[in-house]
C-alpha cells in the first residue's frame, strides 16, 4: 500500500490511497472464500448442494452477479487501507470516513481510492513552563493528603487548559457530551431509577442539566487537547510494548486479538492519545509548583 494525505482545513483530511495488485488479489480470494462458506450453492442435480467453501468463483458470480464480490472486497480494502494510513499518520478520527472509489477491485490490478475524514486537531499551548498553583494550607493531617493531591491535580489541569490556544471544535464537544450523557443514563439504569430522579439524588438541577453538561464536555475536550499538546511538546514516545501492556492490563480475555482488532480499524491512535495524555499529566504533576496560602478565619 502507498498513500498521501493533505489537510483540507484545520480538521478535515483527504487520504489518497492505493492498494497494490497483490493486496487486491488476496482480498478478492478471501472474499470469494467467505462467500463460499457463508452461503449455500445448489448443484445442477436437484436437492444437492456444494459443501461449504467448495463453490467456485464462476458459481458465486452466477448467483450474486459479477460485481458483488468486487464491491464487498472494495469496502474491505478501503477500510483496511484507510486504517493503516491513519495509524501511520497517528491521527485520531472523529466520525467515519467518506470514500470515493472510481473503480472496483480487479484481479491483477491496483486499487485506488480517496478517504475524507474529520480528525482531532493538534493545538499548541501559549506556554510550556511548569504550572504554578495556589492552594490553602491543609495542616499536617495525614488523612487529608489524598484530598490535597486531588486538589493539586484539579488546579493544575484547570490552569493547563487555560493555556490552550484556539477554540475547541464543536463536533468534539458534542461527542464528549454524548459520552457523558450515556454514562449518566447507565448509572441511573444500574440503580433502576428514573433519569430525573437520579439527577435530583446527585444534586443536579434537571433544569440546568443540559447547560452544565455542555460546559463539562467543553472543559473535558479542552483538557484533553491541552494534555496532548504538552505530551507532544515533551516528546512522549509511545512504543508497541506500551500499547501491548495496556491491553494486557485491561483484563480482556484475549489482549493480543483485541489489539489486532483496534489496529485493523484504526482505533489504536485513540489509545496512543490516551497514553500520551497520561504521560503528560505525570510530567505536569512532577514539575508542579505549589504555593500554599493561609485562609483567614472569620
Amino acid at each position: 500500500m502507498k498513500y498521501s494525505v493533505e489537510a483540507i482545513d484545520a480538521f478535515s483530511h483527504r487520504f489518497s490511497i492505493e492498494m497494490d495488485a497483490a493486496e487486491v488479489s488476496a482480498e478478492l480470494a478471501h472474499t470469494y472464500a467467505d462467500f463460499a462458506f457463508k452461503f449455500p450453492f445448489a448443484k445442477e442435480a436437484e436437492g444437492e448442494y456444494y459443501a461449504p467453501g467448495e463453490a467456485s468463483r464462476e458459481i458465486i458470480d452466477a448467483r450474486f452477479g459479477p460485481d458483488a464480490v468486487a464491491a464487498t472486497a472494495g469496502i474491505a480494502l478501503c477500510n483496511k487501507g484507510f486504517a493503516q494510513a491513519l495509524v501511520a499518520e497517528d491521527l485520531v478520527k472523529i466520525g467515519d470516513p467518506e470514500y470515493a472509489c472510481p473503480t472496483k477491485p480487479a484481479e491483477g490490478e491496483a486499487f485506488a481510492f480517496t478517504a475524507e475524514v474529520v480528525c482531532c486537531p493538534q493545538y499548541e499551548l501559549n506556554s510550556y513552563e511548569p504550572i504554578k498553583v495556589y492552594l490553602p494550607s491543609m495542616g499536617t493531617n495525614a488523612g487529608m493528603s489524598p484530598i490535597l493531591q486531588k486538589m493539586r491535580e484539579n488546579e493544575a489541569l484547570h490552569a493547563l487548559q487555560e493555556r490552550l490556544m484556539g477554540e475547541v471544535p464543536e463536533i468534539m464537544v458534542d461527542m464528549q457530551e454524548e459520552i457523558q450523557l450515556q454514562e449518566i443514563y447507565a448509572k441511573a439504569n444500574a440503580q433502576n431509577m428514573p433519569f430525573e430522579k437520579y439527577l435530583i439524588q446527585q444534586r443536579i438541577d434537571p433544569d440546568q442539566f443540559k447547560e452544565e453538561l455542555s460546559q463539562q464536555a467543553e472543559e473535558m475536550v479542552r483538557r484533553n487537547l491541552a494534555l496532548e499538546a504538552w505530551g507532544r511538546h515533551i516528546g512522549i514516545e509511545i512504543t508497541d510494548a506500551m500499547i501491548a501492556s495496556n491491553f494486557k492490563r485491561s483484563g480482556v480475555p484475549f489482549p493480543e486479538l483485541e489489539e489486532a482488532q483496534w489496529r485493523a480499524n484504526g482505533r489504536i491512535t485513540e489509545l496512543r492519545a490516551a497514553i500520551r495524555r497520561a504521560g503528560a499529566l505525570r510530567d505536569i504533576m512532577q514539575t508542579l509548583q505549589v504555593e500554599t496560602v493561609e485562609i483567614e478565619a472569620h
